[in-house]
C-alpha cells in the first residue's frame, strides 16, 4: 500500500477528505457531499452574517462518497457562512437562502 511519490500525503488535509454545499444560492435545501477516506462524524453549522449560530446538525460522513440534505427552509433570504468540520476537514463557505 506503500507509493513512493506519495511521501507525506496523509498530512495534506485538502487531498485526503472534500466536502461540497449545493445549490447555492439555496430555496432552503441544501446537499452536503462528501468524498472520505475514512468515516468521520461531522458537524455543520450555519451563522448569519453577525456571527450567530441558525443552525447546527451532525453527519456521520461515510468511507467514499455520500450526500446528505439539510433544511433550511425556516431561515430568511440573505447571506450565511457555512462550516463543516471533522477530523481530516474543515470547510467554510458563504451560502445564499433565496426564497
Amino acid at each position: 500500500d506503500h507509493f513512493p511519490d506519495a511521501e507525506g500525503i496523509k498530512q495534506v488535509s485538502p487531498s485526503v477528505s472534500s466536502v461540497w454545499a449545493f445549490p447555492n444560492p439555496t430555496n432552503g435545501k441544501l446537499n452536503i457531499q462528501w468524498n472520505e477516506k475514512t468515516a468521520e462524524k461531522a458537524s455543520i453549522s450555519i451563522s448569519d452574517i453577525t456571527g450567530r449560530v441558525v443552525y447546527t446538525s451532525s453527519v456521520n460522513m461515510s468511507e467514499g462518497n455520500g450526500v446528505t440534505a439539510i433544511d433550511l427552509s425556516t431561515l430568511s433570504n440573505g447571506t450565511y457562512m457555512i462550516s463543516i468540520k471533522s477530523v481530516s476537514l474543515n470547510y467554510n463557505n458563504k451560502i445564499e437562502v433565496l426564497k
